[in-house]
């Protein structure tokens, strides 16, 4: 079946569920065998959701990537599983946040523009330690700022940007960014934020998809078995009345087609489908977006404590004791 096709499948004198061509529901626009997996089983329901099974192959420790969209993921969330048949673990399941991505670009203290150049990157990370390529040389100390001159090249103004930099010798440095031919962030968690900032801006292009990273654990490869339920499209039966003398092919008979919309988006391969007429219960629970609970606030007393008594009532107070 191809994307955004309804097919047809005809069966005589009954509905025979037999393997045909599908892919998953929620894995649109990724070619899940380039990762190891592939989709091998599909069970339809009339009560619109559907049972998905992929099966494969994955090294050990190596992040498996699945997307998918965000209305989906309350029902991954809800029915998820995941079982290694070669004996190790899952180490973890991480699955992006709520937010959106200009949200999550929104966290961070530095913000990489479209149009920006070297130097205005560089002018945002003041304070990083860095290693900066000049030529054949190398300088390593640490952001102080960018500076900005204007020069004049016949009658127009050219601006030229100086990366100043504290060299290990606590030295000032003024290094003309159009010299430097690379620059290397000697912080790992600074590395660690540009490399999540760049991904962020990469699933932009992705509109509204989530990403869901399995990590298997053990030695070597691991053949995984990942299944969920999700919303899918309600199959539909038709039946035909077939008369003997329109082909002469003996007694009138029943048949009877199942039509199968397929909405994922990409064509179906290889998977054994079956189509179930039962109705079983299907819900919705919003499993995805976090919830917080009130809680009650404990005030702190203000009110300041009762003082001494003084003056006439401490002295009859005092008289009286006597």
């Amino acid at each position: 079946m191809g994307r955004y096709r309804v097919s047809l499948f005809l069966a005589v004198a009954a509905f025979v569920f037999t393997a045909l061509t599908v892919a998953p529901v929620g894995a649109e626009n990724q070619d899940v065998s380039s990762e190891g997996l592939r989709l091998a089983r599909v069970a339809l329901f009339n009560s619109g959701v559907g049972y998905f099974e992929l099966r494969g192959k994955v090294p050990a420790d190596q992040g498996l990537s699945l997307l998918f969209k965000r209305e989906q993921m309350s029902d991954l969330l809800k029915s998820l599983t995941v079982l290694n048949l070669s004996g190790g673990g899952v180490g973890s399941i991480v699955y992006d946040s709520t937010k959106t991505a200009d949200q999550e670009l929104d966290d961070y203290a530095f913000q990489f523009k479209k149009d920006d150049g070297l130097p205005q990157v560089l002018e945002q990370l003041q304070g990083s330690p860095v290693e900066v390529a000049m030529g054949s040389s190398v300088v390593k100390g640490t952001i102080v700022g960018v500076e900005k001159r204007i020069s004049r090249e016949k009658d127009l103004r050219v601006p030229r940007f100086y990366l100043s930099v504290m060299d290990e010798s606590g030295r000032l440095r003024s290094l003309y960014t159009e010299e430097i031919g690379g620059v290397r962030f000697l912080d790992p968690r600074l590395n660690q934020d540009i490399s999540r900032y760049l991904g962020i801006l990469f699933r932009k292009h992705r509109t509204d998809e989530k990403t869901v990273v399995i990590t298997p654990t053990g030695e070597g490869i691991q053949d995984l078995l990942v299944s969920y339920v999700m919303e899918a499209p309600v199959w539909k039966a038709t039946y035909r009345i077939v008369i003997p003398e329109t082909y002469k092919a003996g007694k009138p008979f029943l048949q009877g087609w199942a039509i199968v919309d397929n909405v994922s988006g990409t064509d179906w391969h290889g998977v054994d489908l079956s189509l179930v007429s039962g109705l079983p219960v299907s819900f919705v629970q919003n499993l995805y977006d976090p919830r917080f609970i009130e809680r009650p606030e404990v005030r702190l007393e203000t009110e300041a404590p009762a003082g001494l008594q003084r003056g006439d009532e401490m002295g009859r107070f005092n008289m009286g004791s006597t």
